[in-house]
Parts: C-alpha cells; structure tokens; sequence
C-alpha cells in the first residue's frame, strides 16, 4: 500500500471539494492545517486492503504508515469525535492509538460508539 492510497482511503468519499483538497493538501505536507472536518464529510474507512497491509510489522515505519499516523494524530488532537466517528470500524485503530498513547477517555467513547453501531445493526 502506497501512500497515494492511503491518501485515497481516506478521502474518497468526501463530496466537498473544499474539504477533501485541505485534508489532501495536509496529508501530501503543502499545509499544516486542516480547517473543515465535520463528520457528515467523512466515511467508515473499513478497508480490507488496508487491514491485510496493517497487520505488517513494518506498517507504520512505512511512507504510508507515516501518512496515517500523521492523520490520526492531528484528527485526534483537533476533531476527536469525528475521529472516533470515521475510525469507528477502522482495522487495527487500536494499535494506532496505542502507538500514539491516545487516552484512555477517547478509546473508551469509540467503544461505546462501536457498541451502538452493533446494537443498532442488530435492532434493524
């Protein structure tokens, strides 16, 4: 997996323009900042691809490792529930978060999400 996809991951289904071109351009290193994140723009990343390259030792030393991380750090310190959101079916999100040292209040709150969307599923 290349950085490009893991770009496109998670991207592809942002359908304003504004927003996917800042979290492209955030991503590719030509700006520090992402402004607009709602979780309406984003979508579950529940990429088979992905999971099979994540389970690799070498996962996160990777370009696209590098690329994810970058991703979940900065969602995490700015837009945590729209992180929690997005990753909310994300394979492997907790050994991310692990490796990040994100905090105990934020993993709990994507268990409970998680829980919902279950429990939700079942009921329908």
């Amino acid at each position: 997996m290349t950085k490009n996809e893991v770009i496109k991951s998670l991207t592809d289904k942002i359908e304003i323009k504004s927003v996917y071109n800042e979290i492209v351009d955030f991503l590719n290193g030509k700006t520090e900042k992402i402004n607009n994140v709602y979780k309406r723009n984003l979508r579950y990343i529940n990429n088979f691809e992905m999971k099979e390259f994540m389970k690799r030792d070498d996962f996160l030393e990777s370009e696209a490792g590098k690329t994810l991380l970058k991703y979940s750090e900065y969602m995490y310190n700015n837009f945590p529930d729209e992180l929690s959101y997005q990753f909310s079916n994300f394979p492997l999100k907790y050994k991310i978060y692990k490796f990040l040292g994100f905090s105990d209040e934020f993993v709990k709150r994507i268990l409970k999400i998680i829980r919902k969307l279950k429990i939700t599923i079942f009921l329908e």
